[in-house]
């Protein structure tokens, strides 16, 4: 069930994303709000849907991206990993451990993302890419990151209800 809801909701996110977001920057930086929903649904699952998710949703920005394919979904299946892994150990703080992933899953989009860029087209600054780019980027995040763990929360609770005890 939750794969099929997964195709029009990410469909959406990089409509959205790829429209309204991206023309909103701060400095150079925007939000990946399709990390964040990933990210969000990644600690909620109570399935494995999670992988599908990721690996969706890195084929869908990636086709719309102007990055290798490679990069996001490099990016993306290390993200659901790493929060798969942290949800099995640190489970008791689901808004803290959604912070934590944001930062490391920004951080290690935007490297692997200047990595491939100064690798296949031109060399660009590091400390102009960090300070225009990935740090107002990250603070996005960061501001999103709770609002959006608390829609997706409510979806992740229309796909699995909870039984009611009698």
């Amino acid at each position: 069930m939750s794969t099929i809801i997964s195709i029009p909701i990410f469909i959406g996110l990089v409509i959205l994303q790829t429209s309204i977001i991206n023309q909103m920057p701060l400095l150079q930086g925007t939000p990946d709000i399709s990390m964040l929903v990933l990210i969000a649904w990644s600690l909620l699952s109570k399935d494995n849907s999670a992988w599908f998710w990721g690996l969706f949703s890195a084929i869908l920005i990636g086709f719309v991206s102007t990055l290798p394919l490679l990069v996001y979904l490099i990016s993306y299946l290390s993200i659901v990993e790493i929060t798969l892994i942290t949800k099995r150990q640190v489970w008791q703080k689901p808004y803290f451990t959604m912070i934590i992933i944001t930062f490391v899953g920004t951080i290690l989009t935007h490297f692997l993302s200047y990595l491939m860029i100064n690798l296949t087209h031109s060399t660009l600054p590091l400390m102009d890419t960090i300070n225009l780019i990935t740090l107002p980027s990250l603070l996005l995040n960061l501001l999103l990151s709770i609002p959006i763990y608390a829609l997706i929360q409510d979806v992740s609770e229309t796909i699995f209800p909870t039984e009611l005890e009698s």
